[in-house]
């Protein structure tokens, strides 16, 4: 990510800019949070679905293993 500003890249995730100390419009930060978001549930229904049918079944699913 740029800064609209001074058009440095970004280091780290910080809402200010290190260069010129411009802030970050909060909608440049709706796309980050989705996938932080996304990446979460899905990694908690693995481990749910897992939980739930135990590590036997779901692996003989995906690898059909007898």
């Amino acid at each position: 990510m740029f800064c609209p500003d001074c058009n440095e890249e970004l280091k780290d995730t910080a809402r200010l800019c290190d260069y010129c100390g411009a802030t970050m419009p909060e909608s440049d930060w709706d796309d980050f949070d989705l996938l932080v978001a996304l990446k979460t549930g899905i990694g908690v229904l693995v481990i749910v679905l897992i939980l739930m049918l135990g590590w036997d079944r779901i692996f003989k699913y995906f690898f059909q293993a007898n």
